[in-house]
Protein backbone atom coordinates (compact mmCIF):
# COMPACT_ATOMS: atom_id res chain seq x y z
CA UNK A 1 0.00 0.00 0.00
CA UNK A 2 0.98 3.64 -0.48
CA UNK A 3 1.89 4.32 3.13
CA UNK A 4 4.05 1.21 3.68
CA UNK A 5 7.25 2.29 1.90
CA UNK A 6 7.92 5.56 3.77
CA UNK A 7 6.96 3.99 7.08
CA UNK A 8 9.36 1.11 6.46
CA UNK A 9 12.13 3.56 5.56
CA UNK A 10 11.78 5.37 8.87
CA UNK A 11 11.52 2.07 10.73
CA UNK A 12 14.76 0.99 9.06
CA UNK A 13 16.39 4.23 10.21
CA UNK A 14 15.23 3.49 13.76
CA UNK A 15 16.67 -0.03 13.72
CA UNK A 16 19.96 1.18 12.24
CA UNK A 17 20.34 3.89 14.86
CA UNK A 18 19.47 1.54 17.70
CA UNK A 19 21.93 -1.10 16.51
CA UNK A 20 25.07 1.05 16.51
CA UNK A 21 27.92 -1.16 17.70
CA UNK A 22 29.02 0.17 21.10
CA UNK A 23 30.06 -1.38 24.39
CA UNK A 24 26.95 -1.77 26.54
CA UNK A 25 28.93 -1.54 29.78
CA UNK A 26 30.01 2.05 29.00
CA UNK A 27 26.63 3.31 27.82
CA UNK A 28 23.94 4.75 30.10
CA UNK A 29 20.36 3.75 29.34
CA UNK A 30 17.33 5.32 30.99
CA UNK A 31 13.56 4.97 30.79
CA UNK A 32 11.57 8.19 31.21
CA UNK A 33 7.94 9.28 31.35
CA UNK A 34 6.42 12.51 30.06
CA UNK A 35 2.81 13.40 30.68
CA UNK A 36 0.77 16.56 30.33
CA UNK A 37 -1.98 18.39 28.57
CA UNK A 38 -2.67 21.16 26.07
CA UNK A 39 -5.54 23.58 25.57
CA UNK A 40 -5.64 24.73 21.95
CA UNK A 41 -7.70 27.75 20.94
CA UNK A 42 -8.38 28.31 17.25
CA UNK A 43 -8.85 32.04 16.76
CA UNK A 44 -9.62 31.54 13.05
CA UNK A 45 -8.35 29.52 10.08
CA UNK A 46 -4.95 31.23 10.31
CA UNK A 47 -4.15 31.75 13.99
CA UNK A 48 -3.89 29.28 16.89
CA UNK A 49 -3.00 29.79 20.55
CA UNK A 50 -1.84 26.91 22.79
CA UNK A 51 -1.23 26.59 26.52
CA UNK A 52 0.51 23.43 27.74
CA UNK A 53 1.69 21.83 30.96
CA UNK A 54 4.07 18.87 31.23
CA UNK A 55 5.73 16.80 33.98
CA UNK A 56 8.71 14.51 33.45
CA UNK A 57 10.08 11.52 35.37
CA UNK A 58 13.53 9.94 35.00
CA UNK A 59 15.75 7.12 36.32
CA UNK A 60 13.51 4.36 35.00
CA UNK A 61 10.41 6.43 35.87
CA UNK A 62 11.26 6.25 39.58
CA UNK A 63 12.16 9.89 40.22
CA UNK A 64 10.52 13.23 39.43
CA UNK A 65 12.64 15.30 37.04
CA UNK A 66 10.95 18.61 36.15
CA UNK A 67 7.78 20.34 35.00
CA UNK A 68 7.19 23.04 32.45
CA UNK A 69 4.59 25.56 31.34
CA UNK A 70 4.41 26.58 27.69
CA UNK A 71 2.62 29.26 25.70
CA UNK A 72 2.67 28.99 21.90
CA UNK A 73 1.14 30.74 18.94
CA UNK A 74 1.13 29.80 15.25
CA UNK A 75 0.12 31.43 12.00
CA UNK A 76 -0.66 29.63 8.73
CA UNK A 77 0.56 31.61 5.72
CA UNK A 78 -1.21 31.69 2.32
CA UNK A 79 1.45 29.21 1.09
CA UNK A 80 0.41 26.65 3.77
CA UNK A 81 3.64 27.20 5.70
CA UNK A 82 2.94 27.42 9.43
CA UNK A 83 5.06 29.84 11.46
CA UNK A 84 5.22 29.44 15.23
CA UNK A 85 6.69 31.03 18.34
CA UNK A 86 6.94 29.33 21.75
CA UNK A 87 7.85 30.44 25.27
CA UNK A 88 8.56 27.72 27.84
CA UNK A 89 9.15 28.12 31.60
CA UNK A 90 10.88 25.27 33.49
CA UNK A 91 10.29 24.23 37.10
CA UNK A 92 13.06 21.94 38.32
CA UNK A 93 13.95 20.96 41.89
CA UNK A 94 17.22 22.37 43.26
CA UNK A 95 17.81 24.29 40.03
CA UNK A 96 17.31 28.01 39.34
CA UNK A 97 14.26 28.60 37.17
CA UNK A 98 15.05 29.05 33.49
CA UNK A 99 13.18 29.51 30.23
CA UNK A 100 13.34 28.68 26.55
CA UNK A 101 12.07 30.56 23.53
CA UNK A 102 11.61 29.06 20.10
CA UNK A 103 10.80 30.25 16.60
CA UNK A 104 10.22 27.96 13.66
CA UNK A 105 8.29 26.95 10.58
CA UNK A 106 6.61 23.82 9.28
CA UNK A 107 4.93 22.46 6.19
CA UNK A 108 2.71 19.41 5.74
CA UNK A 109 0.85 17.88 2.83
CA UNK A 110 -1.35 14.85 2.20
CA UNK A 111 -0.26 12.59 -0.65
CA UNK A 112 -2.97 12.75 -3.31
CA UNK A 113 -6.33 11.54 -2.06
CA UNK A 114 -4.77 9.18 0.50
CA UNK A 115 -4.80 9.39 4.29
CA UNK A 116 -1.00 9.62 4.40
CA UNK A 117 0.57 12.97 5.24
CA UNK A 118 4.23 13.99 5.27
CA UNK A 119 5.53 16.98 7.18
CA UNK A 120 8.78 18.85 7.82
CA UNK A 121 9.55 21.26 10.64
CA UNK A 122 12.57 23.36 11.52
CA UNK A 123 13.08 25.19 14.83
CA UNK A 124 15.64 27.47 16.40
CA UNK A 125 15.57 27.51 20.20
CA UNK A 126 17.57 29.08 23.02
CA UNK A 127 17.56 28.42 26.75
CA UNK A 128 18.44 31.09 29.32
CA UNK A 129 18.08 31.51 33.05
CA UNK A 130 16.42 34.43 34.82
CA UNK A 131 19.58 35.86 36.37
CA UNK A 132 20.43 39.50 35.59
CA UNK A 133 23.32 38.26 33.47
CA UNK A 134 20.89 36.12 31.42
CA UNK A 135 23.31 33.24 31.19
CA UNK A 136 22.80 31.37 27.92
CA UNK A 137 22.44 27.63 28.56
CA UNK A 138 21.94 26.14 25.13
CA UNK A 139 21.13 27.07 21.54
CA UNK A 140 19.74 24.31 19.32
CA UNK A 141 18.62 24.01 15.70
CA UNK A 142 16.10 21.18 15.28
CA UNK A 143 14.87 19.52 12.08
CA UNK A 144 12.05 16.97 12.03
CA UNK A 145 10.46 14.79 9.37
CA UNK A 146 7.07 13.19 10.08
CA UNK A 147 4.74 10.68 8.52
CA UNK A 148 1.10 10.71 9.64
CA UNK A 149 -1.42 8.06 8.63
CA UNK A 150 -5.12 8.29 9.47
CA UNK A 151 -6.09 4.69 10.13
CA UNK A 152 -9.76 5.65 10.51
CA UNK A 153 -11.83 8.57 11.81
CA UNK A 154 -10.64 8.07 15.39
CA UNK A 155 -7.08 6.68 15.20
CA UNK A 156 -3.90 8.20 13.72
CA UNK A 157 -0.42 6.64 13.47
CA UNK A 158 2.64 8.91 13.58
CA UNK A 159 6.31 8.13 12.90
CA UNK A 160 8.95 10.86 13.22
CA UNK A 161 12.69 11.44 13.13
CA UNK A 162 14.29 14.61 14.52
CA UNK A 163 17.91 15.79 14.43
CA UNK A 164 19.36 18.31 16.92
CA UNK A 165 22.30 20.55 16.02
CA UNK A 166 23.98 22.36 18.92
CA UNK A 167 25.10 25.84 17.93
CA UNK A 168 27.56 28.26 19.51
CA UNK A 169 31.05 27.16 20.54
CA UNK A 170 30.34 23.44 20.02
CA UNK A 171 28.76 23.48 16.52
CA UNK A 172 27.97 19.78 16.38
CA UNK A 173 25.17 17.31 15.76
CA UNK A 174 23.97 16.71 19.30
CA UNK A 175 21.31 13.95 19.27
CA UNK A 176 18.67 12.14 17.26
CA UNK A 177 15.08 11.26 18.23
CA UNK A 178 12.82 8.67 16.68
CA UNK A 179 9.20 8.63 17.83
CA UNK A 180 6.29 6.27 17.16
CA UNK A 181 2.89 7.51 18.33
CA UNK A 182 -0.81 6.75 18.27
CA UNK A 183 -3.39 9.54 18.45
CA UNK A 184 -6.98 8.83 19.52
CA UNK A 185 -9.82 11.27 18.87
CA UNK A 186 -11.99 10.70 21.94
CA UNK A 187 -14.51 13.43 21.10
CA UNK A 188 -14.68 16.32 18.62
CA UNK A 189 -12.68 18.41 21.10
CA UNK A 190 -10.65 15.90 23.13
CA UNK A 191 -7.62 13.95 21.88
CA UNK A 192 -5.33 11.42 23.59
CA UNK A 193 -1.77 10.84 22.35
CA UNK A 194 0.60 8.09 23.46
CA UNK A 195 4.12 7.60 22.13
CA UNK A 196 7.40 5.75 22.49
CA UNK A 197 10.58 7.73 21.78
CA UNK A 198 14.14 6.51 21.31
CA UNK A 199 16.88 9.14 21.71
CA UNK A 200 20.62 8.73 21.32
CA UNK A 201 23.53 11.14 21.47
CA UNK A 202 25.55 11.80 18.33
CA UNK A 203 28.39 13.85 19.79
CA UNK A 204 30.04 11.03 21.76
CA UNK A 205 31.86 7.87 20.68
CA UNK A 206 29.63 5.89 23.04
CA UNK A 207 26.20 7.46 23.17
CA UNK A 208 23.69 7.25 25.99
CA UNK A 209 20.23 5.90 25.15
CA UNK A 210 16.97 7.39 26.44
CA UNK A 211 13.65 5.56 26.08
CA UNK A 212 10.63 7.76 26.74
CA UNK A 213 6.95 6.95 27.15
CA UNK A 214 4.56 9.87 26.59
CA UNK A 215 0.89 10.28 27.51
CA UNK A 216 -0.83 13.57 26.63
CA UNK A 217 -4.32 14.99 26.45
CA UNK A 218 -5.35 17.89 24.20
CA UNK A 219 -8.55 19.91 24.40
CA UNK A 220 -9.44 22.09 21.42
CA UNK A 221 -11.62 25.19 21.58
CA UNK A 222 -13.06 26.43 18.29
CA UNK A 223 -14.70 29.79 17.75
CA UNK A 224 -16.69 28.32 14.88
CA UNK A 225 -18.21 25.14 16.28
CA UNK A 226 -19.64 24.23 12.89
CA UNK A 227 -16.17 23.98 11.37
CA UNK A 228 -15.26 20.40 10.44
CA UNK A 229 -11.82 19.47 9.16
CA UNK A 230 -11.43 16.84 6.45
CA UNK A 231 -8.34 15.46 8.27
CA UNK A 232 -7.61 15.56 11.98
CA UNK A 233 -4.22 13.79 12.08
CA UNK A 234 -1.14 15.93 12.54
CA UNK A 235 2.54 15.66 13.51
CA UNK A 236 3.37 15.67 17.22
CA UNK A 237 3.80 19.12 18.73
CA UNK A 238 6.52 17.99 21.16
Amino acid sequence: MLFKTPFLLLLGLFLTTAAIAQEMDTRKTDWQLRTGGTVEYKLNKKWELDFSWESRFKKDISEYDKSLLELATSYKTPWDIKLHAIFRHYLEADTPEYFRYTIGAGYDKFIGDSNLEWAIRTRWQRERDYSPEELELETIWRNKFSLVYELNKQVVLVLEDELFYEMGDKNRWDKNRITAAVEFELTDALELTTFYRFENELSRKVSDFDHTIGIYLKYEIKRNKEEQLEHFGRPLRW
